[in-house]
């Protein structure tokens, strides 16, 4: 389909389109597409706003999608492998590492990189389970993006639930008057932090 004069990109936003498909960092796009890097972030916001260079990513994004067949089903069920890999299982009965051939592939899929030493794996690196469960728990809707917290080292989760039940207190078989216990707001905070990578 050809493009009308005024849904066609200048040449500088051609680029910041190129650039931001790459790793979808608006900030960095802009500078590698020759805008100024003071204030990059602001100018690829600005860019994004702008409905021809919107539509020429969709564009890019929904082609590459075809291209690569890949669906969203297929992104959350990676991100769940990740999320609930077991290091243990990289292990053998003797507690020793095993060969990568012989760790269990969803393991296998869960490593961020291998050291070796004379051909062998000294040291296994998987992602990061608090960012992987960050993004997970974006993705079904556990995070209220009103309400996220961005903390170094990790984030906070917060979680919608009932208040708690009021508790009692049991004397000689009686039940009597509700205990004095510091009672629930109906949200309860799940702070998940941790180092980068998680090394063996």
């Amino acid at each position: 389909m050809k493009l009308t004069r005024r849904q066609q990109l200048t040449p500088r936003q051609e680029r910041f389109v190129s650039e931001y498909l790459l790793d979808l960092n608006g900030g960095r796009a802009a500078i590698r597409a020759g805008y100024s890097p003071n204030g990059a972030d602001q100018r690829a916001s600005e860019l994004l706003r702008i409905e021809k260079v919107k539509a020429a990513v969709e564009r890019a994004l929904a082609r590459r999608v075809s291209r690569i067949r890949i669906r969203q089903d297929d992104v959350l069920r990676e991100l769940k492998r990740l999320a609930l890999a077991n290091p243990a299982k990289a292990f053998g009965p003797e507690g020793r590492l095993l060969p990568i051939h012989e760790i269990p592939e969803d393991l296998q899929r869960a490593i961020a990189s291998v050291d070796l030493k004379d051909g062998n794996p000294v040291r296994v690196r998987f992602h990061s389970k608090p960012e992987v469960l960050a993004l997970l728990a974006r993705h079904v809707g556990l995070v209220d993006k009103h309400q996220e917290k961005q903390e170094e080292g990790g984030f906070v989760l917060n979680i919608k639930v009932g208040p708690p039940p009021e508790p009692k207190e049991v004397v000689d078989g009686t039940v009597s008057a509700p205990a004095q216990l510091p009672s629930g707001n109906g949200e309860r905070e799940c702070r998940l932090a941790g180092p980068k990578s998680q090394q063996l």
